[in-house]
C-alpha cells in the first residue's frame, strides 16, 4: 500500500482506522502529519486513494516542519448516533486543537434509512428557522452562514435518499456519485469552555489493588513533549440516545473528557468559503479531567512521582459507550463514566434553559472539584468521580525499562466471553476478563431511590 509517493516527516502515516459504514468492510482511512486525509478501498485498488481531503490549507502546512501544528489521531464519531457525528472525523493535533470533516463517507456504504429521514428532517427545520435572517439591501442579499449549511445538507440528504427510491430495506446500500462524495469542509479548531485545567492526582477512584502505569523514567517519554495532545476517541453517553462524548489524551498522563453539545453539521468546502469570516468555532463543553496516575507497586518506588508515560492511545469500548481504554508504555487503563453520564443526560434534558445551565455548571463542578474553594464544594455536594483502573501492568518497578502496549482489542465474544486482549512488546500476547455492565435498568432504579449516582461494585 503506497500512501506517498515523497515520504518526510510532514507526509509519514501518524493513524489508520477501518470505515465502519464501509458496504464491504474494506474502507481504510488514514492519517498523515500535514493533516490529509486519504480513503483507500483496498478491495479495489490499495495504491490510489478513492478519496482525499486536506484539513490544513496550503499556507499552514508548508515548509513550517515540525515548527507547526500536526495532525496525530483521528476518530470516527459513534456508530450508533442519532446524528451528523455517525459521518464525521475528528481530527487532532499535537497542540491540542481539534476538527471536524463531515460528511466523510466511503463511495459504497450502508446507511440507515430513519437516520437519514432523521436528518433530512432536522435540517429542514432549520432552513425554516434561518430563513427569517436572510433579507435583502440595495447593495446586496444577507444570508446567514447557518442557512447556507443548511440548504446544502438538506439539498444533499434529498439527493442521497432518491439514490433508493424504494426504500424497501430499513438498511440502504449505496453506490454515491462524485456530486454527493465532494470534500468536506473542515470545522474548527474547537473552542474548549471552560478552559480545561491541569490534571492532579487524586481526581477519580482506583481500588487499593490498582496497579501504577506511572513510575520510574521512561524511555519512550521523549516520542512526545509533556504538553502534547497524542489521542482522541469519540463515544456516546448511551446508545444512539446520549451526549457525545469527546475524549482528548496528553502525554502527561491525563485525558479530557468533553461533551459535544452543538452537534456538526455537514459542510462542504464548496460552500462553507461564503460568510466563513462570519462563522462561529465550535464549541465543546469541558466536563472531566482524569488522571492516569496511580501508586507503584513496588512500595520502595512509592515517592517517584513521574507524569511523563510518553503517548497515550485511546480505544472505545464494545459494549459500554461509556467505557474506554488508554493504552501506554506502562500498561492499560480502563476508564468508566458511568457515574456521572447519567446525571450529565439528566441536566442536558431539562426543559428549561436556566435550569439546563445550572445543571451542567453543577455536573462540572461535581467532577472537578478543583474549579471551587472548599466552602464551594461543600455547598454543591460531594465530588462524582470516574472509575480508572490499571487492568494491565507492565511497569512494576523504576529499576526496570517499561514494557509498552503497543495494541489491544476488545472481545465479545461466546467462547472468550468479554475480554481485553493486549499486545506487548515483543509480541507477547496478555488476556484479562473485564466485568459485564451492570443492568442500566438497575442502575436507574437505584438512582431515583437514591437522589444520586452509587458507587459501582
Amino acid at each position: 500500500m503506497s500512501v506517498t509517493a515523497n515520504w518526510s516527516a510532514r507526509t509519514r502515516v501518524v493513524d489508520v482506522l477501518w470505515h465502519s459504514l464501509s458496504t464491504t468492510d474494506s474502507h481504510l482511512l488514514v492519517l498523515q502529519a500535514n493533516g490529509t486525509v486519504k480513503l483507500y478501498d483496498v478491495s479495489e485498488d490499495a495504491d490510489t486513494p478513492e478519496q482525499t481531503v486536506s484539513l490544513f490549507s496550503a499556507a499552514s502546512a508548508g515548509g513550517a516542519g515540525f515548527a507547526m501544528s500536526q495532525a496525530v489521531s483521528f476518530c470516527m464519531g459513534s456508530s450508533v448516533s442519532a446524528g451528523w457525528s455517525r459521518a464525521t472525523l475528528y481530527v487532532l493535533t499535537n497542540t491540542g486543537q481539534l476538527y471536524s470533516l463531515c460528511p466523510v463517507l466511503p463511495r459504497r456504504c450502508i446507511l440507515d434509512l430513519e437516520w437519514l429521514e432523521d436528518l433530512l428532517e432536522t435540517v429542514e427545520m432549520d432552513v425554516r428557522e434561518w430563513q427569517a435572517e436572510e433579507y435583502e439591501t440595495s447593495e446586496c442579499i444577507y444570508t446567514p452562514p447557518e442557512l447556507v449549511d443548511a440548504r446544502a445538507a438538506a439539498k444533499w440528504l434529498g439527493q442521497v435518499l432518491k439514490l433508493d427510491s424504494s426504500k424497501a430495506s430499513e438498511r440502504l446500500y449505496l453506490t454515491l456519485p462524485a456530486s454527493l462524495v465532494q470534500p468536506a469542509a473542515a470545522q474548527g479548531p474547537y473552542l474548549f469552555q471552560p478552559e480545561p485545567m491541569p490534571a492532579s492526582a487524586g481526581d477519580y477512584d482506583s481500588d487499593s489493588s490498582d496497579a501504577s502505569s506511572n513510575v520510574g523514567a521512561n524511555v519512550h517519554a521523549a516520542d512526545c513533549d509533556p504538553d502534547d495532545a497524542c489521542s482522541v476517541q469519540y463515544m456516546e453517553s448511551t446508545s444512539g440516545l446520549g451526549v457525545g462524548l469527546v475524549a482528548i489524551a496528553y502525554c502527561d498522563a491525563h485525558v479530557e473528557v468533553f461533551a459535544d453539545l452543538e452537534p456538526v453539521i455537514g459542510k462542504w468546502a464548496d460552500t462553507s468559503a461564503r460568510g466563513m469570516h462570519m462563522r462561529d468555532m465550535p464549541v465543546l463543553a469541558t466536563l472531566a479531567s482524569i488522571d492516569l496516575t496511580v501508586k507503584p507497586l513496588v512500595s520502595a518506588d512509592q515517592a517517584n512521582d513521574n507524569r511523563q508515560i510518553g503517548p497515550v492511545a485511546l480505544m472505545a469500548d464494545s459494549l459500554s459507550p461509556t467505557v474506554f481504554y488508554a493504552l501506554h508504555s506502562h500498561g492499560v487503563h480502563r476508564v468508566d463514566m458511568r457515574r456521572w453520564t447519567r446525571l450529565l443526560e439528566r441536566a442536558i434534558g431539562l426543559s428549561s434553559d436556566s435550569g439546563r445551565s445550572a445543571a451542567l455548571e453543577q455536573l462540572v463542578f461535581a467532577l472537578d472539584g478543583r474549579r471551587a474553594s472548599p466552602t464551594e464544594q461543600s455547598g454543591r455536594g460531594a465530588l462524582v468521580r470516574s472509575c480508572v483502573q490499571c487492568v494491565v501492568h507492565t511497569n512494576p518497578s523504576a529499576s526496570r525499562p517499561s514494557i509498552p502496549v503497543v495494541g489491544a482489542v476488545v472481545v465479545d465474544d461466546v467462547y472468550l466471553s468479554y475480554s481485553l486482549l493486549a499486545l506487548v512488546e515483543p509480541n507477547q500476547l496478555i488476556g484479562i476478563s473485564l466485568p459485564l455492565s451492570t443492568d442500566p435498568a438497575v442502575e436507574q432504579d437505584d438512582e431515583e431511590e437514591d437522589g444520586v449516582d452509587k458507587p459501582l461494585a
